[in-house]
């Protein structure tokens, strides 16, 4: 699991787990990043799940579509599934992290303001002709 909730995700807390190294690492060190690299960032829940969290202090991170490219193509290489939890800030110029989904799955609360952005969302992955939509 991949947490590139930017600058706020809560994968790890949410899972009770405590990383050393972050999404952040990876971005700073993208020259870097293979399997090997990407294998000493992760943290094994004990499900078995291993996870690549967001950094636990508020960092200003900018990364390049490039760089999530790679990112993604290593885990998918070393792993059979790779969720992305892309939290509330998709710019859809980064669809990109949609291109190679099987399934993308919408969690939302429900509320007026969050159900319109979730069809608005729904709406703009459909016509650009997105992976299959479960929500």
């Amino acid at each position: 699991m991949i947490d590139l909730n930017l600058p706020l995700g809560d994968v790890a807390i949410n899972l009770g787990i405590k990383a050393q190294y972050s999404i952040v690492t990876a971005f700073q060190n993208s020259r870097r990043l293979d399997a090997h690299f990407l294998s000493g960032l992760l943290v094994q829940h004990s499900s078995g799940l291993f996870v690549l969290a967001a950094p636990s202090e508020l960092v200003p991170t900018h990364v390049s579509a490039e760089v999530i490219d790679t990112l993604l193509a290593v885990a998918c290489r070393d792993f059979d599934y790779v969720v992305v939890d892309a939290g509330s800030r998709l710019d859809m110029q980064h669809k990109l992290l949609f291109d190679e989904s099987a399934t993308v799955y919408l969690v939302t609360q429900v509320g007026i303001p969050e159900l319109r952005n979730s069809h608005r969302l729904i709406a703009q992955l459909s016509a650009a002709g997105g992976p299959n939509s479960k929500s």
